[in-house]
């Protein structure tokens, strides 16, 4: 909670207060997220390679996270060829999960390679992260733009039951689909 609020002190605290209560790669994924958002990205980046590299029989989940986290550090080291295995590597082990399914969509989206996110998401377009992804993939067609009137009521709907859920990627279809930077 505290690393998706951006308060990345609590959140190193927290996970190191997980010290030998949890597994060693959990605890590393865990402090090493906090500590590479928090400007400790190489070093952060560095440990959490050991650790997955010591962690071989991790369950399958665990190594996924640690292999999604990986790869976002990889992004931001400006590494996208290493980031891109990463993805991979976690997707061949959690194949449906929604939270990795988008970034690995938006690493193919910022490679220019948007007819592989439609190819892989067009099955899973009841997630509006994942429809999201489809309209950023392809928002000028008449597909696109389909993909886009779905998202704005779906978002309208969210906004009449007082959900605010999916804050982050309403704030993306606002500005990129909507061009509308005050809304976002």
């Amino acid at each position: 909670l505290y690393l998706t609020r951006g308060r990345l002190q609590a959140s190193a605290a927290d996970c190191r207060a997980l010290a030998g209560r949890v597994a060693a790669l959990v605890h590393r994924v865990c402090l090493d997220s906090a500590l590479a958002r928090a400007g400790d990205l190489a070093a952060a980046h560095q440990r959490l390679r050991g650790a997955l590299a010591a962690a071989p029989d991790a369950p399958d989940a665990i190594r996924a996270w640690a292999l999604t986290e990986l790869a976002e550090q990889n992004q931001r080291l400006g590494r996208p060829t290493q980031a891109g295995r990463a993805y991979r590597r976690a997707l061949d082990l959690t194949p449906n999960d929604r939270y990795l399914q988008a970034a690995y969509a938006d690493w193919l989206l910022a490679a220019d390679r948007n007819a592989e996110v439609i190819n892989r998401l067009q099955a899973h377009s009841d997630a509006d992260a994942l429809l999201l992804r489809l309209a950023l993939a392809e928002p000028d067609s008449r597909r696109g733009r389909g993909w886009r009137a779905q998202l704005a009521a779906r978002f309208a709907a969210a906004r009449q039951r007082g959900d605010a859920i999916h804050r982050r990627e309403q704030a993306r279809f606002a500005l990129a689909l909507e061009h509308e930077p005050a809304r976002a």
